[in-house]
């Protein structure tokens, strides 16, 4: 048996075949998400904390 993992801002809109490639954890909370939504929060990181990049040019 396989089981698919489908992304929760999907399902949230009522889409329930989109599948879930990217796992979020914010301490205790986790969410499963697919690529759109997961480049999504990753861009919103980004633009908060800046890139890995930015920092290490910064230290």
């Amino acid at each position: 048996m396989v089981t698919t993992i489908t992304c929760d801002g999907c399902k949230k809109k009522g889409l329930d075949d989109v599948t879930a490639t990217v796992e979020l954890k914010i301490a205790d909370d986790e969410y499963d998400l697919c690529d759109e939504h997961g480049g999504k929060f990753k861009a919103m990181f980004a633009q908060l904390f800046g890139t890995d990049e930015a920092m290490a040019q910064s230290a």
